[in-house]
């Protein structure tokens, strides 16, 4: 357990630069995702009070929805399989048949509901369009090979010496019921309370690291000789809650780029996260001096106003007779020159998302 809590907070500690680019992709960019605020709480902010413009959120919907169309499209066959080292045009028919057969068998678990293939696919589009990065686990769900996304604020992993990851701790939070209907022998174990409120979830890590036993190094695929060790722990118990291995390893980690040496990836959004948070900006000067446009303040002599004041339609403000009437202070707000630069800096982010090449390639196959 102390090993495991060491290696726990060295990942955390390793992804922590990058927690300020990953706040404002997922504000700006990604706002319907997890937090990446290290802790947990029932009560959720309000993002959307803070952003003004959508046009990241879009561009990345389009840059998910073009790799699904594009990658994974649901009504063609997308990929084929073939014999390592010998040619195509020498296979068998036979052989043809035998490689169709599974290639179909595939695409029917694909499109099972239980395996939710296409939707976790989607999911990890829109986060690779955000952040870069995006986990994904495999399992067997009662005989189906299921995939599901899991939220990257929650996933912290590491790689080894050829760059491949080999390493991930993937956090979540479970009641007390919830954990002991997934281990029953919690409940007698030290520092937990099962009667504890669904208010105040459990910390529960999976772990899945290469396994240092001999056995395992030699490839072994059986008991403890297969080559990763999976572990179930709570940092506030003092045991592990299950141990057990794997035969391959249960997270795929796509990353659309990175900086040589780098673990975490950089998606489109980190290209133009300068132009994305400018954007917002602007659009929000631009509301507030719509506002000011449509409803100026208003200058009068002192003593002229026979209170009370009144603004707004429909509305009749009486003043002293011979004096002069409320005037409008107007600033010379000339909003027509921030919309044009809105417009370049949402060109700019358009294509940094390659939208510009993804609704050209829909406009060539219609």
């Amino acid at each position: 357990m102390v090993r495991l809590r060491q290696r726990y907070e060295e990942l955390k500690l390793l992804r922590s630069h990058l927690d300020s680019m990953f706040l404002d992709a997922q504000k700006y960019v990604r706002p319907n995702s997890q937090k990446f605020d290290h802790g947990h709480t029932p009560f959720q902010d309000d993002g959307s009070r803070e952003m003004f413009d959508d046009t990241a959120v879009w561009c990345n919907q389009m840059f998910a929805n073009g790799l699904s169309s594009n990658l994974i499209p649901k009504s063609d066959r997308w990929f084929y399989l073939k014999v390592v080292g010998k040619d195509p045009s020498q296979y068998s028919d036979g052989e043809r048949q035998y490689l169709q057969k599974v290639a179909d068998r595939i695409l029917h678990e694909f499109s099972l509901p239980k395996s939710q293939f296409y939707t976790s696919s989607h999911e990890c589009f829109l986060d690779v369009g955000a952040y870069g990065t995006s986990p994904v686990q495999i399992s067997e769900v009662d005989g189906v090979v299921n995939f599901r996304s899991r939220p990257l604020a929650d996933v912290f992993f590491d790689t080894d010496q050829y760059g491949t990851v080999d390493t991930v701790y993937y956090r979540c939070y479970k009641t007390a019921r919830q954990m002991m209907q997934m281990f029953p022998r919690v409940e007698g174990m030290d520092g937990f309370n099962k009667d504890q409120s669904v208010h105040n979830k459990y910390e529960l890590v999976y772990t899945i690291e290469p396994n240092t036993d001999k056995a395992a190094k030699k490839g072994g695929r059986v008991g403890k000789g297969r080559p990763y060790l999976v572990t179930y722990w709570c940092p506030e118990l003092k045991e592990p809650l299950q141990e057990s291995g794997a035969s391959y390893f249960t997270f795929l980690i796509p990353r659309w780029s990175k900086l040589a040496d780098e673990v975490y990836g950089r998606g489109p959004a980190f290209s133009c996260l300068s132009q994305i948070r400018a954007l917002n900006k602007m659009v929000k000067e631009a509301l507030i001096s719509s506002e000011y446009l449509n409803f100026p303040t208003l200058t009068a002599e002192e003593d002229s106003i026979m209170l009370p004041m009144k603004y707004g339609s429909r509305q009749i403000m009486f003043h002293e007779a011979g004096s002069e009437k409320p005037a409008p202070i107007l600033a010379g707000n000339q909003p027509q020159y921030v919309m044009e630069m809105i417009r370049m800096y949402r060109d700019s982010v358009n294509r940094a998302f390659f939208v510009d090449q993804i609704i050209r390639q829909e406009k060539k196959e219609r």
